[in-house]
């Protein structure tokens, strides 16, 4: 595809032909039309267990619940960060799509994660005004996805636009080769879980 040769593992749950029948393209609507027609949005996080230039990315993925009770991943904003700089970064998430909801993994930092993030106040970003919500893996990656990747079949969860580094992590992912962990698939799993199979959570301060 544009001279790019686009590789899948065919032992991974998502392949390119699903993900680009359930994609939705950019430019169709302006973003603040997007968060309008969404019920709900919340900002996922996966975190990484240390920060540096060897550390693993720092996953960061908005997803929305539509009021046609579909799940959408709008935005994909992961990379490597420090622990202050992925509060910034989860907090302008926030901000940027109209929620004050974010769900983090805290496998790798336990109530050090919900601590970063509220205690972080600088300019119009403070942390004590989000609801965060920490969440502990205490299945597989695999067996936690399985259930999302079956709403991708369904047609029940759509991409908005194209997060290609989110895209490669989803159809090269394979739990049997050993591969380094997938930040950004599982901060989609952790958000699209939270919205489609966990309806009516109650977020606590």
């Amino acid at each position: 595809l544009h001279a790019e040769v686009l590789l899948e593992n065919k032992n991974a749950l998502w392949s390119r032909a699903l993900l680009a029948s359930n994609r939705i393209p950019a430019g169709l609507a302006s973003i603040e039309d997007i968060i309008e027609d969404m019920a709900a949005i919340v900002v996922a996080l996966d975190p990484p267990a240390s920060s540096g230039e060897s550390s693993d990315e720092c996953g960061l993925v908005i997803c929305g619940l539509g009021y046609d009770k579909k799940g959408y991943v709008l935005a994909d904003r992961s990379k490597r960060m420090t622990p202050k700089a992925w509060a910034r970064a989860a907090l302008q998430a926030c901000r940027d799509f109209n929620t004050d909801r974010i769900v983090a993994e805290r496998n790798n930092g336990g109530e050090m994660v919900k601590h970063t993030i509220r205690s972080f106040n600088e300019g119009d970003l403070d942390g004590r005004s989000v609801h965060v919500k920490t969440v502990f893996a205490t299945r597989g990656k695999w067996t936690r996805a399985e259930p999302i990747a079956s709403l991708f079949e369904q047609g029940r969860c759509k991409l908005v636009g194209v997060h290609s580094a989110l895209e490669d992590q989803l159809t090269s992912y394979d739990p049997f080769e050993g591969q380094k962990s997938p930040d950004r698939f599982d901060a989609m799993v952790w958000g699209l879980t939270e919205l489609m199979l966990k309806a009516g959570t109650r977020f606590v301060l």
